[in-house]
């Protein structure tokens, strides 16, 4: 790559394989040019061999009594190019999009760096110096290759997968300094380059530049530029990626700092000038011109209200990102949004970033004066492009406008006058009298589910469900806002367990305010402030709480249906109304899941005591076991199957032979086997099965 290459060069479509920039990408192309960057870059490498020394070992899985062989984990050697060097410090190793590694390693004065990336390999980085050898393992991997001097690249040893055969996307976040010996202060600005420093390098660099003497730039002035580009903290990182101009690059260079390119008439040599606000030179007046100023005033209709600057943000894992500058002054003007959007690939700090927005944004708010002139020769003197005048002319409405020479003209050596473009000077929109710091952003790390907040298993009572069969409903709390599932499990026996329950839909889990009084239930209010991330609830009618609504209260053993459901705090709620649902108490299974209750057996005297003080768990009128089909009927499958707090009910029911049958609350000898009570034999009534929501 370098600055001289042709227009076709040039102008060729970049490479952006997948719609994804190409300094992010890895590939193996041939004849891809080599990246050039300066200050802190992420970018994909280019594979220069085919990998070698292959290695594959079996994945053994028990498949019965016998292993058998269902697969193999594959590792190989390769080396993979990635910039121009030197590089100074390595930061950061990804691997397809995720960080592998964490550094900063710096080079110091090594030639090479072997770093070990936990569970994946060694990779052995050589910084692009002048003396860096070939690799070792290189030299024998069945391919010609030279040291790379000067060229940044490493070589791995990596496991690949299972089952995968390719290297993965690998990307490396690498900082360098350009090398300018002259320049007194930094050439970095943070971990960003110092413009300044980058434009000498590309200027006299023979390798990647144009190779030109550094005694052709005005070194005084570019060091005044580099400093107070330092003291406003305006920091690049270019990356190059395609061949392209000197021109092209010093044109975006400028664009990010708002300067441009002046030669010093005396010397001949080239600086830098930044736009910025000054004192005007010289005051010119009606006895300089030799004819009346033109002006071109520029109207509303071209001016922009919203301007986004377009940036990569390092702090967001090197994405593209955007902030805005809105000027309220024009909008109310125009009484429109009129939006504009620049390109600032370079920058990678947001704090950068709305600077340049607050430029840029308040000057596209305001109308541009632009305009000619013809000044006598005499007038001229010490005048250069890009200093600072007052113009004053009574006939053509200007009065010490303060303008910016943009062009100077001679028509011949000896001519009297020379000709100017000017344009009025916007340098004052520059400065930024309030630095804005960045958002603060959260270090990028890996997430896990959060044990549940709370877990209950309950024993639905007959008279909530009116059937025969035994059921438990579990009521999980989630432990975290991502979490999206559970599922709850059953040890049979030591170690050994059988999932008997999963769902997507949590329950809520809150606490009483306030006492509730059990003698009061019939149209209670309940103060509860929720615990958990989930605690929304919605008002709704008694009718639909009664018959469509899904939401059911438990509260102790009593399960009740809430409506009227107000916010009066932070995940704090008042129901005021609510009603004891038909159904009954419920069981609470804390210390294990036992086998839930079934009817009770007509006329069996041992169930009528210990059912005692559960009327609402029987009916007094119909011989226990057989369910009222009108009251049946009148209660909905959604009343019966919702009972969670603020959720619907996606438990599971445990059927009859599913647990082992035991109730500790029974007299000794006493089953419950969904048919009514009776003895059974080999019983053991110690047995009893655990588990939980999970």
């Amino acid at each position: 790559m370098g600055f001289g290459a042709s227009n076709d060069l040039r102008e060729a479509t970049p490479q952006e394989p997948l719609g994804v920039d190409a300094k992010r990408t890895n590939t193996n192309e041939q004849g891809r040019p080599l990246p050039y960057f300066a200050g802190i870059a992420k970018l994909g490498v280019t594979w220069i061999s085919e990998p070698w020394d292959v290695r594959s070992k079996p994945i053994k899985k028990k498949v019965g009594k016998k292993k058998e062989t269902v697969g193999f984990n594959y590792y190989a050697r390769a080396a993979a190019i990635i910039c121009h060097g030197p590089v100074d410090a390595l930061g950061e190793i990804r691997f397809d999009d995720d960080v592998v590694w964490t550094g900063p390693v710096n080079r110091g004065t090594s030639d090479s760096t072997a770093i070990t990336v936990p569970d994946r390999g060694t990779i052995t980085i050589y910084w692009g110096t002048a003396t860096q050898p070939l690799d070792a393992n290189l030299a024998v991997s069945g391919g010609v290759h030279p040291a790379y001097r000067r060229q940044c690249y490493v070589v791995v040893d990596l496991f690949l997968g299972a089952n995968k055969t390719s290297m993965p996307n690998m990307e490396l976040v690498l900082r360098r300094a350009p090398v300018v010996p002259w320049l007194a202060g930094s050439a970095l600005i943070g971990q960003d380059a110092n413009p300044v420093a980058v434009f000498a390098e590309l200027w006299t660099s023979e390798v990647f530049g144009l190779g030109l003497p550094a005694s052709q730039l005005d070194q005084p002035a570019l060091g005044a530029v580099a400093g107070t580009l330092a003291a406003e903290g305006m920091g690049i990182s270019p990356v190059l990626t395609s061949p392209t101009s000197f021109i092209q690059v010093l044109g975006s260079l400028i664009e990010n700092i708002d300067a441009f390119p002046v030669i010093d008439p005396a010397t001949g040599k080239i600086g830098l000038r930044l736009v910025r606000d000054g004192e005007a030179l010289m005051a010119w007046d009606e006895d300089d011109f030799t004819d009346p100023p033109d002006m071109d005033a520029g109207g509303w209709e071209s001016t922009y209200n919203l301007l986004t600057v377009k940036f990569t943000n390092r702090d967001k894992a090197w994405t593209a990102d955007g902030v805005s500058f809105r000027d309220r002054g024009d909008f109310a003007l125009m009484e429109s949004t009129r939006t504009r959007s620049v390109e600032r690939p370079w920058v990678t700090q947001q704090a950068v970033a709305w600077r340049i927005a607050a430029s840029l944004g308040r000057q596209a708010a305001l109308p541009v004066m632009t305009g000619t002139a013809r000044v006598k020769r005499m007038s001229m003197a010490g005048i250069q492009v890009g200093d600072l005048v007052t113009l004053t002319h009574t006939a053509a409405g200007l009065t010490g406008l303060k303008v910016r020479i943009a062009e100077l003209t001679v028509d011949k050596p000896d001519s009297p006058e020379v000709a100017i473009r000017w344009k009025e000077d916007r340098g004052w929109l520059n400065a930024i009298p309030t630095a804005v710091a960045p958002d603060d952003v959260e270090p990028e790390g890996e997430y896990s589910a959060q044990p549940l907040l709370a877990n209950v298993a309950l024993e639905l009572p007959y008279g909530y469900l009116r059937e025969a069969k035994p059921s438990l409903i579990f009521l999980p709390v989630r432990g975290d806002p991502l979490t999206n599932g559970f599922h709850a499990y059953w040890e049979r026996t030591a170690n050994s367990f059988v999932q008997v329950a999963g769902g997507s839909t949590f329950a809520m889990m809150g606490t009483l305010n306030a006492a509730l009084d059990a003698g009061a239930l019939a149209e209670a209010s309940i103060d509860i402030t929720f615990t958990g991330d989930d605690w929304d609830l919605e008002e709704t009618t008694l009718d639909e709480a009664t018959t469509t609504q899904t939401l059911q209260v438990f509260v102790g053993g009593e399960i009740m249906v809430g409506y009227d459901a107000q916010l009066t705090g932070p995940k704090r709620y008042t129901l005021t109304r609510m009603v004891r649902h038909p159904g009954g108490d419920v069981r609470q299974r804390g210390d294990g899941l036992r086998a839930p209750a079934g009817p009770r057996k007509a006329g069996d005297p041992a169930a009528d005591r210990a059912c005692r003080g559960r009327r609402r768990s029987c009916q007094r009128d119909l011989p226990h076991g057989v369910p009222d089909p009108e009251r049946r009927r009148r209660r909905p499958e959604a009343a019966r199957r919702e009972p969670f707090v603020g959720g619907s009910r996606r438990g599971c029911n445990i059927r009859e032979g599913r647990l082992p049958r035991c109730d500790a609350h029974r007299p000794a000898g006493q089953c419950q086997s969904g048919r009514g009570h009776r003895p059974r034999r080999r019983h053991n009534p110690r047995q009893r099965a655990t588990g939980g929501a999970g």
